[in-house]
């Protein structure tokens, strides 16, 4: 479904590189961390980013290819000269979902898949996808049906799935997710609704909901959406904390450099802006007026 790295793995490196202390950020960085002085230029340590502020927004990213590898390329799925100009039957998406999944992981051996009608079971050991998931392993079980104008809605469901994040921490991830998949002739959307139990490495475990949308096409990926955490704190308050991630036309292509905007809110509502803008210089604005500068691996379009 990707195309090389996409704009938001190109977001998680920039994350990875941030921290941020107590005073700015709410919550306290993993201890390994860089700062910001290390990542790029800064003049507000308000707009370093943490640990914690790349694990949301990984699991954006694993789940989006993740759900997409189960359905792309499935509008071929139909067989012989007397069906065309008709959607294939969920039957047909089935089966040939369990086969192109393969193809989206760099060794085919570590999934298997048991077909059973319109569903199919996907058993995955240490998975590496080719355009992003890292170490994926579980079960995930994909229900498939097909609308009479071609809409192909995939229900999956999956618990304890594990992950690597992208400092090479294993996270914990459940879904429940609605997505809906469509090809037209300039290119190929999928719309999802999820949510579930996620639990990574640093900010432990938290609920999730999710809603968002990629396009893509032979040469760009495109996505937009909205995912919002919340976990209950320890104690006799039981106070909730939320965060949340919203990518707005986060674009990445085959050649050039990245487009598009991440907003991050922190519990404490501290809201960071990161804007590509097609040059391989990423800012970052926060709503204290904290701003920062992070040089991208990517060469700008000529």
């Amino acid at each position: 479904m990707t195309l090389g790295k996409t704009g938001l793995t190109l977001f998680i490196v920039m994350l990875m590189a941030c921290s941020s202390d107590d005073k700015n950020g709410g919550e306290t960085p993993d201890a390994g961390a860089s700062t910001m002085a290390d990542a790029g230029d800064t003049n507000d340590e308000t707009s370093a980013l943490t640990e914690e502020d790349s694990e949301t927004t990984d699991v954006a990213n694993d789940e989006s290819e993740l759900l997409g590898a189960t359905v792309d390329g499935a509008e071929k799925a139909k067989r012989g000269a007397l069906r065309e100009g008709t959607p294939p039957t969920a039957e047909e998406v089935a089966m040939h979902a369990a086969t192109k999944f393969l193809d989206k992981m760099e060794n085919a051996e570590c999934v298997t898949t048991a077909i059973d009608g319109d569903t199919v079971t996907f058993t995955l050991t240490e998975c590496t996808g080719k355009r992003g998931l890292r170490k994926l392993s579980g079960t995930l079980v994909v229900e498939y049906s097909v609308a009479e104008d071609g809409t192909i809605t995939a229900h999956s469901t999956g618990t304890a799935l594990t992950m690597s994040n992208s400092a090479g921490k294993m996270a914990t991830l459940d879904v429940s997710a609605t997505a809906t998949y469509k090809a037209t002739d300039t290119g190929k959307t999928l719309s999802v609704t999820s949510s579930g139990m996620f639990k990574g490495p640093v900010g432990g475990a938290m609920d999730r909901s999710a809603t968002y949308t990629v396009s893509w096409d032979a040469d760009c990926r495109t996505i937009d959406g909205t995912w919002t955490f919340t976990k209950t704190l320890p104690g006799p308050m039981m106070k909730v904390q939320t965060r949340s991630t919203k990518i707005t036309g986060l674009k990445r292509c085959m050649t050039g450099c990245p487009t598009g905007k991440v907003e991050l809110t922190r519990p404490n509502g501290l809201v960071i802006t990161v804007t590509y803008d097609g040059t391989n210089m990423a800012t970052t604005m926060t709503s204290k007026g904290g701003s920062g500068t992070k040089v991208l691996e990517c060469t700008p379009a000529t």
